[in-house]
C-alpha cells in the first residue's frame, strides 16, 4: 500500500499545488464541466474520485443532488463536514455505483490500468447514461520544470494507488474509442483547457 502524500492529506496544500500546476487557473478547469451541466441541469450527480468539493459546491448552489466517492479519508471527512454526501471507498472495488443522471470524473483516470478502466466504465454506464471526463493529457511534470516534476510526482501517491503513467491526448481518445465499441457509448470532445481534455461519454 502506498503512503499518502502530504498533498492528498491536506486540502489547502492540494489546492495550492494544483493552482501552481495550472498557473493560477485550477478552478477554471471545472468551468467546462459546469457549462455542460448547465445545459441539462440534472437532478443528480455522482462524482468519482472527487478530491475537492468545487463541483459539489456548484451542484449545491444549483439544486443538484451530489454524491461523491473517494478513497482519501481526509477528503471524504472534509466533504462530510461541509454537509455533502460522500463515501470513502475505492471506486474500482465497489460492485456498483449509485444511480445518477450524470457521472463525473476529473483528473483521476491515470490511476487506472486498461482493464480497470474497462471495468470502471462498465459499472458507470449501469448507473448513469452520461459520464463527464476531464483528464490531464499533457505532462504536468514539465509544465513548471523541476518544481512541476516534484509536485506531479507527489500527486501520484494516493492512499492505495501509485502511478507514474499519464495519458496523451491521442492515447486517451484511442483507448476510449476502443472501449466505446465494446460498451456501446459515444464520445464528444467538449474542450481543451491547459493540460486537460474534457469529454462527454454517453450511452447509445
Amino acid at each position: 500500500m502506498s503512503k499518502t502524500s502530504l498533498i492528498y492529506r491536506n486540502l489547502f496544500w492540494y489546492r495550492l499545488c494544483m493552482n501552481l500546476l495550472y498557473g493560477g487557473g485550477y478552478t477554471k478547469r471545472f468551468e467546462p464541466i459546469f457549462q455542460e451541466l448547465e445545459k441539462v441541469l440534472p437532478a443528480s450527480v455522482t462524482e468519482f474520485c472527487f478530491g475537492d468539493v468545487y463541483i459539489a459546491r456548484w451542484c449545491e448552489n444549483n439544486g443538484i443532488a451530489w454524491k461523491g466517492i473517494d478513497l482519501n479519508p481526509g477528503f471524504v471527512r472534509m466533504a462530510k463536514t461541509a454537509g455533502f454526501h460522500a463515501k470513502e471507498a475505492d471506486v474500482l472495488e465497489l460492485p456498483a455505483y449509485p444511480p445518477a443522471d450524470v457521472g463525473i470524473i476529473a483528473g483521476a483516470l491515470y490511476h487506472f490500468t486498461d482493464v480497470e478502466l474497462r471495468d470502471f466504465l462498465e459499472k458507470v454506464f449501469l448507473a448513469t447514461p452520461v459520464l463527464v471526463v476531464s483528464e490531464p493529457v499533457r505532462n504536468l511534470s514539465t509544465s513548471m520544470g523541476f518544481v512541476g516534476k516534484i509536485i506531479a510526482g507527489a500527486l501520484t501517491h494516493t492512499a492505495k494507488r501509485e502511478t507514474h503513467f499519464r495519458y496523451t491526448r491521442e492515447g486517451l481518445l484511442d483507448i476510449l474509442s476502443s472501449r466505446s465499441k465494446e460498451l456501446n457509448f459515444s464520445i464528444r470532445l467538449v474542450k481543451e483547457y491547459k493540460n486537460d481534455i474534457i469529454l462527454i461519454l454517453t450511452t447509445n
